[in-house]
């Protein structure tokens, strides 16, 4: 395929979630690239602020700035992957014109799920110091069920415009209990993905966020409109 073919999506080609986030990735892996490198430049202040010896105060600004942009880029990512699943070529305007829908209600949305993970982390721990074990395993257990509805939370962010967290919490338990086993595959499939980016740096900034949200999107999407799977 040439760089940045303007060919389009061939999306009779596409087989299930998996073989359909594939499908899409290779149909535009430039674009796609080109897609999770912007995605990724948030983390250049945080490795400007670990990499040189700069004053405190300026590697806390640069740590803020990866905060402050971590939501509008990622629900930014998730819209865009949206689209592109509806065989859309990813393009310049594409992209601004999702980070400027992302940016007026990504905290509002995304933000309570990043919050509130670490914070039953820090529970869960301080549960576990004092044995209080009703409470640790009660924690333990809405982490872990927390962390499963997490798979749908950036795929129904991009799908529900008006969507609010509370919303897309309940719309993602309620996906998660009616299709467990897909759930779970998925889940694995993207776990595994993320920690082999994890270990790879070039991976994590140059694809693997994006083939992630190509896994959620399109588990959500055949879920949500089995009549256009392809058998």
């Amino acid at each position: 395929m040439p760089f940045l073919d303007d060919t389009g999506v061939r999306t009779e080609e596409h087989r299930g979630p998996l073989l359909s986030a594939f499908a899409v990735l290779l149909d535009q892996i430039e674009r796609m690239v080109i897609l999770n490198l912007i995605w990724a430049a948030q983390f250049v202040p945080v490795l400007l602020a670990y990499l040189i010896s700069l004053p405190v105060a300026v590697r806390l600004i640069l740590l803020a700035c990866n905060g402050f942009l971590y939501f509008p880029l990622t629900g930014m990512l998730y819209i865009v992957i949206n689209k592109a699943c509806d065989g859309e070529l990813l393009r310049v305007d594409m992209v601004l014109d999702s980070l400027r829908e992302s940016a007026r209600r990504s905290a509002l949305v995304l933000a309570p799920l990043i919050v509130v993970f670490p914070a039953l982390v820090l529970i869960a721990i301080w549960a576990a110091s004092v044995n209080l074990l009703i409470l640790d395993v009660g924690v333990r257990l809405a982490i872990l069920l927390l962390g499963v509805c997490s798979i749908y939370w950036g795929p129904l962010f991009a799908a529900n415009t008006q969507g609010s967290a509370f919303f897309i919490l309940r719309r993602s338990a309620a996906l998660v209990i009616r299709y467990p086993a897909l759930t779970f595959l998925t889940g694995c499939a993207a776990l595994l993905t993320l920690i082999i980016g994890t270990f790879s740096v070039g991976g994590l900034f140059l694809i693997v966020p994006v083939l992630v949200g190509l896994l959620e999107t399109q588990l959500y999407r055949h879920l949500i409109h089995p009549k256009e799977k392809r058998m």
